[in-house]
C-alpha cells in the first residue's frame, strides 16, 4: 500500500527524490556513508548489491523508519511503496494481504519510526511517513 510522503520542498526541480550526504550507523559501524543521489521524475531506480550491503537500511532511512544523518527530500505528492523483508507475524495465522499492510502501516505510524527524521538533518523537526 503506497504511503504519501509529506511535502518536503517544492524546489526539487524535476526530481522526485534528493538524497544528500546520507549516513547510517549502528553501534559505531557505518552502514551507509556520505551517500548522495537524485531521482528524476519518471526515472526508474534499481538498488542492487550483495546481502548485507545496506539496501534495506537505505530504504528504511528513505521512509524515516530509522535514524540517519544527512538530508532526504521528497517532492510534494510523492508516493512510496515498501514491503519489509521480515514480517512480525506467525506463519500459521490466517491473514489477508489487506490486514498485513494495514498492520504494517499502523506499526510505522505508532512507533517504528519514532524519533527518526524524514527531512533535514538528524535531530530536526522533520515529519515521518503518515
Amino acid at each position: 500500500m503506497p504511503t504519501e510522503l509529506p511535502n518536503q520542498d517544492a524546489a526539487l526541480g524535476g526530481a522526485v527524490l534528493e538524497v544528500s550526504h546520507l549516513s547510517v550507523s549502528f553501534d559505531h559501524t557505518a552502514i551507509l556513508a556520505d551517500l548522495s543521489f537524485t531521482v528524476a521524475r519518471g526515472a526508474s531506480l534499481a538498488v542492487i548489491g550483495p546481502n548485507g550491503s545496506g539496501k534495506t537500511v537505505l530504504f528504511r532511512a528513505l521512509i524515516g523508519a530509522i535514524q540517519y544523518e544527512g538530508t532526504i527530500r521528497w517532492a510534494p505528492g510523492t508516493k512510496f511503496g515498501y514491503v519489509p523483508q521480515k514480517l512480525d507475524i506467525e506463519r500459521d495465522l490466517p491473514i489477508t494481504g489487506r490486514d498485513l499492510f494495514a498492520r504494517q502501516a499502523d506499526d510505522l505510524t505508532r512507533g517504528e519510526r519514532r524519533g527518526a527524521p524524514c527531512s533535514g538533518t538528524r535531530g530536526s523537526a522533520g515529519r515521518g511517513v503518515g
